[in-house]
């Protein structure tokens, strides 16, 4: 009879898990994060690519409004990963006007037909080069906005695809 009360008394006092219940979940984990992890960094990156829209348009903005009210020619080139604006007769390097950095892996994309570099005419802020696109794309996503000046001076943005708050570009 002790030996028998001895074997229960010692199945009673063990605690945790077995391997297998510690194998099991360690793999539901695993698969978990192989899931989410990504999704999480497209999310991010759609996000950043929504507030630098903000943030690029309001740049091209001041940029033109600056042009207006200092009856002076003011441009604004994207290069790389960076912005500088500055008025005709300034030294470039100094970017008076604005100066930014796009986060890593966030990249300008031009063409013949999408310019790096927008020059706004003096007094009436028309864009003298016939205005153009600018392309803004996070890594090798699907994923771009666009930021599109017309002659006139319009400024507009839009998403390929539609995002949240920006419309889609036709």
């Amino acid at each position: 009879m002790a030996r028998g009360g001895m074997t229960m008394d010692m199945r009673s006092k063990q605690r945790g898990f077995s391997l297998l219940e510690l194998m099991l979940v360690v793999s539901l984990i695993s698969l978990l994060g192989a899931v989410t992890v990504p999704q999480i960094q497209q999310s991010f990156n759609i996000l950043m690519l929504r507030r630098l829209h903000g943030i690029l348009l309001m740049q091209i903005s001041e940029t033109r409004e600056q042009a207006i009210a200092q009856q002076r020619t003011s441009h604004i080139h994207f290069e790389n990963d960076q912005w500088c604006a500055w008025f005709e007769g300034d030294n470039k390097s100094d970017c008076a006007l604005a100066k930014g950095t796009l986060r890593q892996g966030f990249n300008f994309r031009a063409s013949k037909h999408n310019p790096r570099i927008f020059s706004f005419s003096a007094g009436r802020g028309f864009s003298s080069v016939n205005g153009g696109t600018l392309r803004l794309r996070a890594g090798r996503q699907d994923q771009e906005i666009s930021i599109v000046v017309s002659a006139l001076g319009r400024i507009r943005g839009c998403s390929s695809p539609a995002m949240s708050g920006i419309p889609a570009c036709v």
